[in-house]
C-alpha cells in the first residue's frame, strides 16, 4: 500500500516573500478525498465525470503496470470499472455520449472505450510512427489528434492528424508542419478552427501557437501564427466561454511582448493587454506547464522552477494577472524536479492537481473557491451569531447570514413574526436587537376647514357648546365601513383645552396606495385643532396608523367639507418618525382640478356639502341648501336652531341658520360660484 497523502491547508507564503499576495488563505486540501490506495508511479492523464467520478490513465503497480481505471468520487479505485492494464496514455477525452479517447504510447495511435471501460466495438485504432499527447473532438465528431509523429494511418502528416469519428484517417488534412515538430495541447475555438500548443516548424519559422483549418489543415486566415516564434513551447491551452483563451509554456515573448509563459488571447490569436501575469512570478525564474480558470474567474497555473531555492510551484492569479496566492505542498520538496505536473477543472471550485513527488505521484483535489464567512447557527433557525470562519462552504452547524441575537432560541429570530403588545402596529417582527416590534405609520398634517376658518384660526365654537362627540361620528355617516377602522374615541379632558390648540371637530384620514384605484390602505378618525394641525385622540400627538411603512397618499374629509387628497405619496419613514403634511398651503398639489378653496391665500376644504353626496348644490333637487331649510322648520326660514352637532352647520358655530348674518345657506353658494347658482362643485378623491 502506498503512503497516506498528507491532509491539511495547502500553504500560502507569506508577504515577506510575495508583497503582493492577498492576505488570507484561498485554496484548501479536500479532505474528503483521498487517493491514496496504492503508489502511483506516475498519472499521466485524468478526466472529471459528472457523477464525481475520475478516469486516471498512467503507470500504477498496483493495478499491474500501465493502465486505465476510475476512482469513486473519493479517490477510492471504483470496483465497476473495467480496469485496462495494458493501456495507457497522455490524457483522457470524454465524449458527450461518455465513451472515452485515450492517445496511446505505442504504435496504435488513439484507442476508444465504453463509459465502462470495456472496448468500443467498430473504432479501428490508427497506426502511427510517434506518440500521441492529446485529442480533441469537433462538433461534428471529426477528431485531432496531436503529438510526436510525422505519419497516421499511412498518411503523411507532422503532429496533428485529423480522423473520421471510427478512427479512420482523412487523407484531405495536412498538417503544415515541415519540420520537427510536436502538438502538446489542442482546443476548438467558436469558428471551428483547431488551436494548436507546442513546438511548430513552419519553413524557416518554429511556432508556438497555430490555427488551423478543420477540413485541409492549412493556417486559419485572421490569426497571429507568429505570435510564439523563436523556439518557443507552448504547453497548455484553456478556453473560456467568451472565446479568449490561456496559453502557457515555454516561451518569452507575444506578438513581440514580454509575457514569461503565460498569456491571455483575443480569439484572433492576438494578446488580450488586460491581461498581464504577475511580473514578480512569471520572470525567467518560472516554466508555467499547465493553466486553468476556474468558475469565479480565477487562473491558476502550475509548472517548474529554475532554481533550487524553495519557491511555488503554483499560483493563482485574478482575471487581470494579479497575484492572488503562491502555493506550496506541504512535505513536497523543492529539488530534484518535484512539481506539480498537470490541472484537471473538477467541478465549479476544485481542481485535480497531480504532484511528482519523491516516492511517485500523487493526485490532491484543491478547493479554489473565493472563501466567504459563515457563522455559528446553534439554534438551527437559518441566522448565525457573531461567532465567524471563512471557509468554502457551509461548516456543519454554520450558515451565511448573521444577526441572530439569542441563538439558543430558534423562535428568535430575525423577522420572525412576534407579538409587541402594541394595537397601534402591524408586521410585529423580531428585529436584529432582539425587540420585538411592528410598524406603523405617523402623519402629522394641517389642515383648515373653510366653513369655521376665520383668516388666521378656525372658531371652536362646536367644543365651546359642548356638542363635539366623544366618539368619531364617520361610522355612523358611512364614511368608514364596518371593520374599516373608525371607532376613536377622545376624552372630555382633551376637549376642554383652549386657545389654538382647541379642538374644533373630528376628520377623517386614509392612508391610500399609489396604485390604479389608490387602494385605501389603512383609515382613521382624528381631531383637528384650531391651529390646523390634526392630532390623534390624545389632543397632542401625530395620527398613528396601524400600517406597513410605505409611500402613500393622504386623504383628508370632513362630514359637512368636500375630501382631498394629496397628488403625490407621501415619502415612506421608517416607524417611530412623522410624515409631516402641510394641506394649507398651495405648494402642495392635491389630486384633481381646484380641490381646495382658497381665502386669502390659504387653501381649505370647500365647505357646504351638507347632504354627503361628494358634491355641493345649490338650485338642483336635494340640493345642500333644501336640507337647512327644513333643518330649520322649512316654512319659517327665519328660524335658527342651536346645540346641534349637525351636518347643517356649515360654518360650525354651533347654529343652523338659512337667512341672516351668519347663515349656512350663502357658503354653499359662494363656494359654487355666486352668480352662477345652478353649478355644482365635485369632491377631487377618486
Amino acid at each position: 500500500m502506498g503512503r497516506i497523502s498528507p491532509r491539511g491547508a495547502f500553504q500560502v507564503l507569506a508577504l515577506l516573500l510575495f508583497p503582493t499576495v492577498l492576505i488570507g488563505q484561498q485554496c484548501a486540501l479536500d479532505d474528503t478525498w483521498a487517493f491514496d490506495e496504492f503508489q502511483s508511479d506516475y498519472i499521466s492523464g485524468m478526466a472529471t465525470l459528472p457523477d464525481g467520478k475520475v478516469l486516471m490513465t498512467g503507470y500504477v503497480a498496483g493495478l499491474g503496470g500501465v493502465a486505465l481505471f476510475r476512482t469513486e468520487a473519493d479517490g477510492d479505485i471504483d470496483s465497476t470499472f473495467v480496469v485496462r492494464p495494458d493501456v495507457s496514455g497522455y490524457c483522457i477525452h470524454r465524449r458527450a455520449d461518455g465513451t472515452l479517447l485515450l492517445p496511446l504510447n505505442g504504435a496504435s495511435a488513439l484507442q476508444k472505450f465504453n463509459a465502462d471501460g470495456t472496448p468500443y466495438p467498430g473504432f479501428t485504432p490508427p497506426t502511427t510512427d510517434g506518440e500521441v499527447y492529446c485529442v480533441t473532438e469537433l462538433p461534428d465528431g471529426r477528431l485531432v489528434v496531436g503529438g510526436d509523429f510525422t505519419t497516421m494511418g499511412g498518411h503523411s502528416t507532422r503532429a496533428i492528424a485529423l480522423l473520421e469519428a471510427n478512427g479512420d484517417v482523412i487523407t484531405g488534412f495536412t498538417s503544415p508542419c515541415t519540420g520537427p515538430s510536436e502538438a502538446r495541447d489542442l482546443a476548438v475555438d467558436a469558428n471551428g478552427r483547431v488551436i494548436v500548443a507546442g513546438q511548430l516548424t513552419v519553413g524557416s519559422s518554429v511556432n508556438g501557437l497555430m490555427a488551423l483549418s478543420n477540413t485541409t489543415g492549412a493556417a486559419a486566415a485572421g490569426f497571429d501564427q507568429q505570435a510564439i516564434t523563436g523556439g518557443g513551447n507552448a504547453y497548455g491551452i484553456w478556453m473560456t466561454s467568451s472565446g479568449k483563451y490561456y496559453v502557457c509554456g515555454n516561451f518569452y515573448t507575444y506578438s513581440g511582448a514580454q509575457v514569461y509563459g503565460l498569456v491571455r488571447c483575443l480569439p484572433d490569436g492576438t494578446r488580450d493587454p488586460s491581461f498581464i501575469a504577475e511580473p514578480s512570478v512569471f520572470n525567467l525564474s518560472f516554466l508555467p506547464e499547465d493553466v486553468v480558470e476556474t468558475e469565479q474567474g480565477r487562473v491558476v497555473t502550475c509548472g517548474s522552477r529554475f532554481s533550487s531555492l524553495q519557491s511555488p510551484f503554483m499560483y493563482e492569479l485574478d482575471g487581470n494577472g494579479a497575484l492572488v496566492n503562491a502555493i506550496v505542498c506541504p512535505g513536497a520538496p523543492t529539488t530534484g524536479g518535484q512539481r506539480p505536473l498537470k490541472l484537471v477543472q473538477y467541478d465549479n471550485s476544485r481542481l485535480l492537481v497531480t504532484w511528482l513527488e519523491t516516492a511517485g505521484y500523487e493526485v490532491y483535489r484543491m478547493d479554489f473557491c473565493i472563501q466567504t464567512p459563515w457563522y455559528a447557527d446553534a439554534d438551527g433557525d437559518g441566522y448565525g451569531s457573531t461567532s465567524m470562519v471563512m471557509a468554502c462552504s457551509a461548516p456543519t452547524g454554520h450558515v451565511a447570514i448573521t444577526g441572530d441575537c439569542n441563538d439558543g432560541d430558534p423562535e428568535v429570530t430575525p423577522g420572525a413574526t412576534c407579538n409587541d403588545g402594541d394595537p397601534n402596529t402591524v408586521a410585529d417582527v423580531w428585529r436584529p436587537n432582539c425587540i420585538c416590534s411592528g410598524e406603523n405609520v405617523s402623519i402629522a398634517a394641517k389642515v383648515f376647514l373653510g366653513g369655521p376658518f376665520n383668516g388666521g384660526l378656525m372658531n371652536d365654537d362646536l367644543r365651546v357648546a359642548g356638542i363635539i362627540p366623544n366618539t368619531e361620528p364617520y361610522t355612523s355617516l358611512g364614511f368608514i365601513p364596518v371593520g374599516g377602522g373608525g371607532g376613536q374615541t377622545t376624552t372630555g379632558s382633551v376637549l376642554a383645552t383652549s386657545g389654538s390648540d382647541a379642538i374644533v371637530d373630528w376628520v377623517l384620514l386614509k392612508l391610500r396606495g399609489d396604485s390604479p384605484g389608490y387602494p385605501v390602505i389603512a383609515a382613521r378618525a382624528a381631531l383637528v385643532q384650531r391651529d390646523g394641525d390634526v392630532v390623534d385622540t390624545d389632543g397632542i400627538s401625530p395620527v398613528l396608523f396601524s400600517a406597513p411603512e410605505g409611500s402613500y397618499h393622504l386623504e383628508v374629509r370632513h362630514r359637512n367639507h368636500l375630501g382631498v387628497m394629496t397628488a403625490a405619496p407621501l415619502p415612506a419613514t421608517p416607524t417611530g418618525l412623522s410624515i409631516s403634511i402641510d394641506l394649507t398651503s398651495a405648494t402642495v398639489a392635491c389630486y384633481g382640478t381646484d380641490a381646495r378653496a382658497s381665502i386669502g391665500g390659504v387653501m381649505t376644504l370647500w365647505a357646504g356639502n351638507s347632504v354627503v353626496n361628494g358634491f355641493l348644490s345649490y338650485n338642483n333637487l336635494n340640493s345642500d341648501r333644501d336640507v337647512i331649510l327644513i333643518a330649520v322648520g322649512g316654512a319659517i326660514p327665519h328660524n335658527v336652531v342651536t346645540g346641534q352637532y349637525a351636518l347643517t352647520d356649515l360654518n360650525m358655530n354651533g347654529r343652523i341658520q338659512y337667512t341672516g348674518s351668519g347663515n349656512d345657506r350663502d357658503i354653499i353658494l359662494v363656494n359654487i360660484g355666486p352668480t352662477t347658482p345652478n353649478n355644482q362643485r365635485f369632491e377631487q378623491i377618486p
